[in-house]
Order: C-alpha cells, then structure tokens, then sequence
C-alpha cells in the first residue's frame, strides 16, 4: 500500500486529502489512518482514521507525518506506509 497526500505541499489552512495506492489484497479494504507527528502548538486533526480518503487542515508551517495500514477482507494486513505533508505559509 502506498500513502499519498493532495495537495503536498500546503499552505497552512488549507485542506488536504489522503489516498492510497493498493496492490493485491482481497476487497473490500479497511483502513486505518494514524498522525505519527505533527509540529509544536498544532491542533491538527484526521477527519476520520477510517475512511479511505480522509482529510486534515494543517494548522502551523512545518510537517505532519502520518501513516496508513490497510487490511483486506480476510484479514491481511500491510506494512505501514508513512507519508510526510509539508504546510508553508503562503
């Protein structure tokens, strides 16, 4: 599975949207998206840690590292994949 993000990189305030790139596996697929970190004095948060395409709205300049790991339908699951989002002020 592969993480990726859209727009990236972001102004600060502006809205992103995650996706993924999946290979093999049987569907349907269960996700389960994580922010592994994001910088000082954020409030940043996912608009959901399931959905297949979640959004998020990077509060301060910096980077926000998330991660995502797919499960299919009998109960494989990858390998994290990690995904770093870079937000400047624009």
């Amino acid at each position: 599975v592969a993480a990726r993000a859209t727009p990236n990189p972001v102004g600060v305030g502006s809205l992103v949207t995650l996706n993924e790139s999946i290979r093999g596996g049987v569907g349907p697929f269960s996700y389960a998206w994580a922010v592994v970190s994001v910088p000082a004095a954020s409030a940043a948060a996912l608009s959901s840690t399931t959905d297949a395409n979640p959004t998020f709205t990077p509060d301060v300049a910096g980077s926000y590292q998330l991660s995502l790991t797919v499960t299919d339908s009998i109960g494989r699951s990858s390998a994290p994949s990690q995904i770093t989002v870079q937000a400047t002020i624009s």
